[in-house]
């Protein structure tokens, strides 16, 4: 926790800091544009990896491992404010959002194989749905250098302090035995949360823009850091068990908790290179 406040207050106290010293610059050098403004689309897969893998556990088995579905519904968006300090310089500040939101429908009736799904209690007469949801926040601290800068298109490179932070994991998965037939019913659900964490290092990024106009411009960048990380812990979950007969009125459900200790991941590793798409304004 006392790595993850320092970090934090490095990041913020560094962009702080700079944007108020380099103000009065901007305007004796009289540049037209002092500030960019970018909404970026970013790759959510490639901040899904190894190191966030090993903390899902039982999620990561029933979405990647078995049939179903697949139904993504993930979004990554970042904002980057940017103030340029010459006409070849900005520094700049990202603040990004990433929501996670598998989804996977799998329905078994009408299989020839016994146990086709691999799903828990998987079977020919199964269907069943699993969602997995986890919020991932990022804060970057940059400087970023022109490469090339022509009329109607720049090029541009530079270095960021990185900080993400992870929100928990929450998994739910439904499955119902559809042998049971209308008003007996026979279903399990399975439902679990495992702790998030943080990541910090420093990054590299690297893109270009094409410029529609004088304020506005589309554009794409890559981006990858270097990064410790402490994710995971405890995952913790519950078991329920829905029975009901109408032939003699039987209705059983069964309630069990159930938790996973080996369950964290930490160390220091090189992230995968993120790609995004962004809109700039500048003003």
């Amino acid at each position: 926790m006392k790595i993850k406040n320092i970090l934090t207050s490095l990041i913020f106290s560094f962009t702080t800091i700079a944007f108020a010293q380099v103000d009065s610059l901007c305007i004796k050098k009289n540049i037209p544009y002092r500030w960019e403004l970018s909404v970026a689309m970013n790759s959510v897969e490639a901040q899904m990896d190894q190191k966030l893998f090993d903390t899902w556990v039982a999620p990561i088995a029933n979405y990647y491992s078995y049939y179903g579905n697949k139904n993504d519904q993930s979004v990554s968006l970042s904002v980057i404010p940017k103030y340029r300090l010459n006409d070849g310089t900005l520094l700049r500040f990202e603040f990004g959002i990433t929501n996670i939101n598998l989804q996977s429908r799998f329905n078994g009736i009408g299989d020839t194989l016994t146990n086709n799904q691999g799903q828990v209690l998987g079977s020919g007469n199964t269907t069943g749905e699993s969602i997995i949801k986890q919020k991932l926040y990022r804060y970057a601290a940059g400087i970023q250098w022109n490469l090339i800068k022509k009329k109607f298109i720049e090029a541009y490179y530079g270095i960021s302090l990185c900080y993400f932070y992870y929100d928990k994991l929450n998994w739910n998965l439904f499955v119902s035995d559809n042998t049971a037939l209308l008003p007996d019913y026979h279903y399990n659900t399975y439902t679990a949360t495992t702790p998030g964490g943080f990541a910090a290092g420093i990054g590299m990024f690297i893109g270009a823009n094409l410029y529609l106009n004088k304020r506005l411009s589309l554009g794409g960048e890559l981006s990858y850091s270097l990064l410790y990380h402490q994710l995971g812990g405890i995952q913790s979950g519950v078991y329920e068990k829905y029975l009901y007969t109408s032939s003699n009125n039987y209705y059983y459900h069964d309630y069990e908790q159930w938790s996973i200790h080996n369950n964290s991941s930490k160390g220091v590793q090189y992230s995968k290179v993120i790609p995004s798409l962004n809109l700039t304004i500048r003003f």
